[in-house]
């Protein structure tokens, strides 16, 4: 979808904004739809306002994209419990120094050479958290 306009945006403290957009259509055979989307600090596409609100209000969550490439953010650290967090529509999961691979976790490495971690490894450091979290939302999509 193409993003006609922007008809009004409203910003939260808790690092994110909502805008009212007027969306083309055309190419599914249908008017300009209006819609209120939500965008990180950086303009880069969060989701519904709800979502948004719960990412950020209620979970202390700042999101970003995993991937430069990527249209939607899907993980990010959350200032109130101290984890980096991945997600889709269908799941979320924080992780911090200390959280352990379980056998049923999405994480876990399937294939040689996947970016995933062996079952029961312990993570050791914030930035080996972001990796986990960047992976999970990498498998859970």
């Amino acid at each position: 979808m193409v993003i006609k306009k922007v008809l009004s945006v409203k910003r939260f403290k808790a690092g994110y904004e909502i805008r009212e957009e007027v969306v083309d259509s055309s190419d599914m055979g249908a008017p300009d739809l209006t819609m209120k989307s939500a965008y990180n600090i950086h303009g880069d596409y969060i989701g519904d306002p709800r979502t948004a609100h719960f990412l950020c209000v209620k979970k202390g969550i700042m999101p970003i994209k995993s991937k430069k490439t990527h249209c939607v953010c899907s993980m990010g650290y959350s200032h109130k419990d101290g984890k980096w967090h991945g997600w889709s529509h269908r799941a979320i999961s924080g992780f911090k120094v200390g959280s352990r691979v379980g056998e049923d976790s999405v994480i876990v490495q399937r294939h040689a050479g996947k970016r995933g971690f062996p079952v029961g490894h312990v993570c050791e450091s914030m930035v080996e958290a972001k990796q986990m979290a960047k992976v999970f939302a990498g498998e859970v999509s």
